[in-house]
């Protein structure tokens, strides 16, 4: 059963695997996130902005989970593009606290995995699927 579900998955199968789980990880994000947000950026700027980038992410990597097997690179653009909206606000975020928090405190690192992982694989992605509205098949 899983050979014949593995084998209906149109190539590149693993690239689409790695995608999927990605996009889940993100669901999980957003979802605890809205459940149980984070208190030491809630706190100092207020549950709404919180909210806001979470539902984003949330979003996104629903429609971008929904979009990716089937190839529906439009609706998968947009849901990396919601992703990646809230990823910059949370991005905002994580900046402005390390600007005003104390002098022997950081925050670059949350900074950095936000650009590093979710904007430079957001893009690497986006390259890919340029240029069509549906994933062009192979003969």
């Amino acid at each position: 059963m899983i050979a014949r579900l593995w084998g209906r998955i149109h190539e590149p199968r693993v690239k689409k695997l790695l995608y999927s789980i990605t996009y889940l990880i993100g669901v999980f994000i957003g979802t605890v996130t809205m459940i149980r947000p984070p208190t030491s950026i809630e706190t100092p700027l207020g549950p709404t902005l919180t909210t806001v980038w979470a539902v984003l992410i949330l979003v996104g990597a629903i429609a971008a989970l929904v979009a990716v097997f089937p190839g529906w690179w439009w609706m998968e653009r947009i849901g990396i593009m919601l992703v990646a909206a809230g990823a910059l606000i949370y991005l905002g975020v994580v900046i402005t606290l390390h600007v005003q928090s104390q002098p022997d405190s950081s925050r670059l690192t949350q900074a950095g995995v936000i650009l590093g992982f979710t904007w430079a694989a957001s893009a690497v992605r986006l390259w890919e699927i340029r240029g069509y509205t549906f994933e062009p098949r192979g003969r």
